[in-house]
């Protein structure tokens, strides 16, 4: 299972490594070593990343061509493999969570001050709050993708310091604490107002409940029915079904992976916060309006200040 991961993202390392893009175009690239087990993308696919006219892909402000890089990946391996993999192997875990730790890594050279590779607009606000917000939700899509398509069971938080990381070292050693309860695992498979979310091909969230999210579930459903009818091999079919009854053992969450690594970088949407803070309380102080419809009177500002406060922190989560 290592070795297919690796295989199989090395040429994500190849186009979105921030260290090699800095390199220039006039640089070598060394290339991958061969895979011994790996699909064959196709060369628009391998080149998509590198498209000049779109900007630099290792960027921070190109974050989400690294995720549809893996949704096209994951796409391509479902049409190349299906009902290949024992569940119990938890394979598309382990890969997902191997590019998650490749690009916390990438996270850490570009959001640094100092060394080769660092992203110009680590300091962009904008740039930055978008940057952590499509992580963000790239966790949660990935969450939800594989406790729903591949049944995943993902360590709550007694579990977890008890048996610790899925595996120990390499690509798949545990980062992050970032989840420790059942609950933090439900927030990944809901969106602000608690109702269920679904993903379409390019990860954009819906509410489960409208009729885009109905489609989208009812699509899924289509496609694993028809995988379930191909089973191919009756002797392959039987092997398959034996090795799936195995046990399937709880994996470490994949929420903070790669998005806690924007935490000690937030200095500059933090001070922008607190400089719109100030304005608020500015305002607060010369609007004197009391709002007296309630049981109590309320300052109408305090009410305004309130909501800035919760919209300022709903922004980076």
């Amino acid at each position: 299972v290592k070795t297919f991961c690796k295989e199989h993202l090395a040429p994500y390392s190849q186009l979105f490594d921030p260290v090699a893009s800095s390199a220039g175009a006039n640089a070598t690239a060394v290339p991958p070593p061969k895979p011994s087990f790996k699909i064959q993308l196709s060369n628009q696919d391998e080149r998509d990343g590198m498209t000049a006219s779109e900007g630099n892909p290792s960027s921070l402000d190109q974050m989400e061509r690294r995720y549809a890089w893996y949704r096209r990946t994951l796409r391509e391996l479902a049409e190349k493999f299906p009902n290949v993999f024992p569940t119990y192997w938890t394979l598309h875990y382990k890969l997902t969570r191997a590019f998650l730790s490749r690009t916390s890594d990438h996270l850490k050279i570009l959001l640094g001050s100092n060394g080769k590779g660092s992203d110009r607009d680590r300091e962009n606000v904008t740039v930055l709050l978008k940057a952590l917000q499509k992580t963000i939700l790239f966790e949660k899509e990935m969450t939800a993708w594989l406790t729903r398509d591949y049944g995943t069971v993902f360590m709550v938080g007694k579990e977890r310091k008890s048996r610790g990381a899925v595996a120990s070292g390499g690509e798949y050693e545990d980062r992050t604490s970032a989840v420790s309860n059942m609950g933090d695992i439900d927030e990944a498979l809901v969106g602000e107002d608690n109702s269920g979310l679904e993903f379409d091909e390019q990860g954009r969230a819906v509410a489960a409940s409208s009729a885009q999210g109905i489609r989208i579930k009812y699509e899924r459903k289509m496609k694993q029915d028809k995988g379930a009818t191909t089973t191919g091999d009756d002797s392959f079919a039987a092997a398959r079904d034996i090795m799936n009854e195995k046990e399937i053992k709880p994996v470490s969450p994949l929420l903070g992976v790669a998005s806690s690594v924007f935490d000690p970088y937030m200095g500059p949407y933090i001070k922008l916060e607190e400089q719109n803070m100030d304005e608020q309380l500015n305002e607060s102080r010369a609007d004197d309006a009391v709002d007296t419809r309630g049981e109590l009177p309320v300052f109408t500002s305090s009410t305004a200040l309130f909501v800035y406060i919760k919209n300022s922190i709903t922004r980076c989560t």
